[in-house]
This record gives C-alpha cells, sequence and structure tokens, in this order.
C-alpha cells in the first residue's frame, strides 16, 4: 500500500499544481462540500486536514479562525496550500510532512 502512495505522489509532484487548481476553482460542487466541512467542524478549535492537497479546505477553516495541521505526503502539494492560505495561516497553518498510514500523532 504504500508504495503504491509513492507512486501516486510522485506522478502528483509532477503535474502543474496550478493547472490542477484552476480547473478545481470553478467547481461549485467541490466548494459546497468545502462549506460543509466547515459548518461540520463550527465547533472545533483545531482540525487536522489530512490530504491538504492543494489548500482550499485549509484556507477556508484558517478564515473560520481554527487553527489548521494541514497534511499531505506530498511536499509540494503543502508548500501550495501554503501559499493558497497565506499570511492569514500564520500562527494558525502548520504544515505537515506525513503519509497518512503513519501519522506523527496520538489520537
Amino acid at each position: 500500500m504504500e508504495d503504491n502512495h509513492k507512486r501516486l505522489t510522485g506522478t502528483w509532484d509532477r503535474l502543474d499544481l496550478e493547472v490542477v487548481d484552476k480547473s478545481m476553482s470553478w467547481d461549485s460542487l467541490y466548494h459546497e462540500q468545502i462549506r460543509s466541512i466547515c459548518k461540520a467542524l463550527e465547533t472545533s478549535k483545531v482540525v487536522g486536514d489530512l490530504c491538504t492537497g492543494l489548500g482550499y479546505t485549509a484556507k477556508a477553516l484558517v478564515e473560520q479562525g481554527k487553527i489548521v495541521h494541514g497534511i499531505d505526503i506530498s511536499h509540494d502539494s503543502l508548500e501550495y496550500a501554503k501559499a493558497k492560505v497565506g499570511p492569514i495561516g500564520n500562527g494558525k497553518f502548520f504544515l505537515v510532512l506525513a503519509n497518512m498510514y503513519n501519522l506523527p500523532y496520538s489520537l
């Protein structure tokens, strides 16, 4: 299973993240899903955004005042998410480079 993740991550990192981002930015269903996630997490103060990807969900959660741990196996995706969240994430958005099967947290 872990080998598949390494293979897929390598493919994802080779993609032009800006092209993927632009193709998703117009997708209203995707944005509705993010709104639903934010509503479900309304009372949470700290959130783990597993597979944070391009940072859409992380940005929305930080805008709600939450502390967000953006977790992804792709360094490029984490850096892209950090740029998307921008300066509002200072002190609220933390990058975690990790495989979702081996998280550095005790749950």
